[in-house]
Parts: C-alpha cells; structure tokens; sequence
C-alpha cells in the first residue's frame, strides 16, 4: 500500500475494532467509556470509523449494521 504507514494502520486496524463491537450490540459501561476515550483522542480516530460507517452504508448493508447510525460517545 503505497503511502500508507503503520500509524495510519494502526487507526483503521482499532476502528474496525470498534465498528465490529458496535455491530455485536450494546457495548459495556465500561466499553463505552473506552471508545469515547478512543475518538476524542485524535480527529483521526473520528475520521476512520466514520469512514467504516459510510462504506457499511454505501454498500448496501444498512440492515445489519450498527443501529446507533453515527457513533457518538456516552
């Protein structure tokens, strides 16, 4: 991948992580806390999984999706 770098990896590797735990339904009191702790510590962090929320929808995948639509820290 060229112009990718290991930070950059790093940031899609944990939203996935994210975007995947949201998907399995209600995250913890103290799952939340952490994923709220994860995008307010960089705009990049907000970038990707908003990112993995838009390509979810553009591909048609609505239905089984997160059902909190934009992801927003408690």
């Amino acid at each position: 991948m060229a112009g990718t770098n290991t930070k950059d990896l790093s940031i899609a590797s944990a939203a996935a992580g994210w975007f995947l735990r949201l998907r399995e339904g209600e995250l913890t009191a103290d799952q939340q806390q952490r994923y709220a702790e994860w995008l307010q510590s960089s705009p990049a962090h907000r970038e990707a999984i908003l990112f993995l929320h838009w390509l979810w929808h553009s591909l048609g995948t609505s239905g089984a999706g997160p059902t909190s639509g934009t992801p927003r820290p408690h």
